[in-house]
């Protein structure tokens, strides 16, 4: 693991080393550290939202995480709990770093090791998108089905649905899935669809089906689904079984990923053409009401996540991770800068991290997973050189798919 958090003994606070030249190149915004209270444990009053990350809309009180020392190229820290300098290349508590617990997995040459959850999808296009968890399992779309499998179990998927795709209709395969207490509710970009959480293959059932929508978004709460339409420029709503479709807000520019916090929702938009404002983040209440922008003048803001009081969104291009108050009116905060080349391809948040995938421009199968305190410091690398194409977080691992590759399950 690597970082550029100060160099320092876990318990004494007393400089250790120099950052290595092999350490990932962060920024860090002076006094993000100020706005947070100090660790006191997993916050369990976050909620947890329909993606399986914890908190749209979570707990007031944000947590920072206990610091993960860097080795700076050292092989031994004495790290809080050891009476002795521990060895940070084999030690499954402290892997890499002080504090960094790789659970019942093994850590190897300072990483946790990432442990096969299941064999390859078969190697076809589109490849499989992981999006989604609850108490029990993950869910994941490949193609034109719908499948899930227990977080502790390993290899033994149950097909939920299926959905009849005519040959050559790429728009009828399905690219992501949400879940609530009872149902899994899939997104393709023509229709909207659910299934049971029980099993069986059967066919989904359509809860709205429009071949022009080219839907690109999708977020639920506990009454409600939300969806975006690109072709259209509208914010729909309409009720979990499909009835009473209503246009929340029209004439809009909206990117994709959509997120519904309780009294909000919130989109990535594009700029308008010739305005030369940049993209945004923009959000509207539960019922359509004023528009108001939460952040402007992105870039190419690729992913976005609504977490307790903040949204959070990366630039897909020069791979930097921000977040603002998602009331607006905030000064936005960089809380970190994956290394170049990069683009950022997928985010994650939980209590006190966030995650994001990051993949090489000139060598698109190739991916990078790291990792930053959510209360800005240092950049942590989760796992390098990977064929990840989507990934979730849950309580304790990051599960991770890739293309013609197995599952990963990576403790976090």
């Amino acid at each position: 693991m690597m970082s550029i958090m100060g160099l320092r003994h876990a318990s004494t606070g007393r400089a250790l080393l120099g950052a290595s030249a092999l350490a990932l190149v962060v920024s860090s915004v002076l006094g993000a550290m100020a706005a947070c209270s100090a660790f006191a444990g997993h916050d369990t009053t976050a909620d947890t939202n329909d993606a399986g990350v914890t908190g749209e809309g979570g707990s007031a009180t944000e947590l920072c995480p206990p610091d993960e020392v860097d080795a700076g190229g050292a092989t031994q820290l004495v790290c809080d709990g050891s009476a002795l300098p521990v060895d940070i290349t084999g030690s499954a508590k402290h892997c890499g770093s002080c504090s960094r617990d790789c659970l019942d997995d093994q850590c190897l040459q300072g990483r946790c090791k990432p442990v096969d959850y299941l064999a390859a999808e078969a190697p076809t296009y589109p490849p499989a998108q992981l999006t989604a968890w609850d108490s029990d399992n993950v869910y994941w779309v490949h193609e034109s089905a719908v499948r899930k499998m227990g977080r502790k179990q390993v290899g033994v998927p149950v097909l939920l649905g299926m959905r009849t795709i005519e040959a050559g209709n790429n728009e009828a395969y399905l690219d992501e899935v949400k879940v609530d207490q009872n149902f899994a509710f899939i997104r393709a970009q023509d229709g909207v669809f659910r299934t049971p959480l029980g099993g069986g293959g059967a066919e989904l059932k359509p809860l709205r089906i429009d071949g022009y929508a080219n839907i690109n978004g999708f977020a639920l709460d506990d009454a409600y689904i939300y969806s975006t339409s690109v072709s259209s420029g509208k914010i729909l709503r309409m009720g979990k079984d499909g009835s009473g479709s209503k246009d929340l807000v029209i004439g809009r520019r909206p990117l994709g990923p959509l997120a519904a916090d309780g009294t909000s929702i919130f989109w990535l938009e594009a700029a308008a053409p010739d305005s030369g404002t940049g993209a945004a983040v923009v959000r509207t209440d539960l019922q359509g009401g004023d528009v108001s922008f939460v952040v402007q003048g992105l870039t190419a803001p690729m992913a976005m996540v609504v977490n307790g009081a903040y949204v959070y969104w990366a630039d897909g291009l020069s791979g930097t991770i921000s977040r603002a108050p998602k009331q607006g009116g905030g000064i936005p905060t960089l809380l970190s800068t994956t290394p170049a080349p990069s683009k950022v391809a997928a985010l994650a948040v939980d209590d006190l991290h966030v995650y994001w995938l990051a993949t090489d421009p000139n060598a698109p199968s190739v991916s990078n997973l790291f990792k930053a305190s959510k209360c800005g410091g240092g950049t942590t690398l989760l796992a390098a050189s990977i064929q990840a194409t989507s990934f979730v977080v849950d309580d304790t691992h990051l599960f991770v798919s890739q293309y013609e590759r197995p599952f990963l399950r990576i403790a976090k």
